[in-house]
């Protein structure tokens, strides 16, 4: 089924906090924080806010001259410096020498480094390349870079809302910077409009649960434990 739930001005207006939280899906906005809807967010649950982009403007291709081709073989370029990141850093867990452990992790953080560089050049040529923001934002995720992957998933689901993994890749963006609120906002929404991303954002709200209740860190447990009522609540 097509997905129809986000306008191409998605990236204006998703997702920013003003007086508790305003989340903008399908074009409407919708405030939550003094809400008397009960499902439509977990109440006390943190939000968070996201700044403007700090991706710049996006070059017409042919106002510099670059072709398709040359942008699809630049982010050949950065996706092959991403997943080379990967693999050392894998190669890095592997291992129980730390000096190798050591020069590998800092190969992988220069190739990501490189990989962001590239992706970005790749999707200033040519803005259509939506697997270019699938990547790009893994790159600023791998990096802790949340609301820069936020920015950037969220621009490639305005080319392509049909793009699940720019939503996975916003989902885990957000969780990451503890967005309870929207999320459970985002996923009333889309579960009200059954929307494929609802399960989607379900199953990424309960692997943050999971992982926050095996180390909670800096969480408020009274946040894990309103989410796992919340989740018991609307998962169906």
């Amino acid at each position: 089924m097509k997905i129809q739930h986000i306008a191409q001005t998605f990236l204006r207006r998703l997702p920013v906090v003003v007086a508790g939280l305003v989340i903008a899906v399908t074009g409407v906005a919708t405030a939550h924080a003094q809400d008397d809807d009960a499902g439509a967010s977990a109440a006390g649950l943190p939000a968070g806010t996201v700044e403007g982009s700090t991706l710049g403007t996006f070059a017409d291709p042919s106002s510099q001259g670059n072709t398709v081709q040359s942008a699809r073989a630049v982010l050949g370029q950065g996706m092959r410096e991403l997943k080379q990141s990967q693999k050392l850093e894998e190669k890095a867990a592997g291992t129980d020498d730390t000096e190798k452990a050591t020069k590998w992790l800092e190969k992988s953080r220069e190739a990501n480094a490189n990989a962001i560089q590239l992706l970005t050049q790749a999707l200033q040529q040519n803005d259509k390349l939506i697997d270019g923001y699938e990547a790009l934002g893994l790159a600023y995720r791998r990096e802790g870079k949340y609301q820069e992957a936020m920015q950037v998933h969220a621009v490639g689901l305005g080319k392509d809302p049909d793009s699940l993994a720019n939503f996975r890749g916003w989902s885990q963006s957000m969780l990451a910077l503890d967005m309870l609120g929207d999320a459970t906002t985002a996923y009333a929404k889309f579960a009200e409009e059954d929307s494929p991303y609802a399960p989607i954002l379900m199953e990424e709200l309960k692997g943050w649960l999971a992982a926050k209740q095996a180390d909670p860190g800096e969480m408020d447990p009274a946040h894990i434990e309103r989410l796992e009522a919340w989740i018991a609540e609307h998962d169906s």
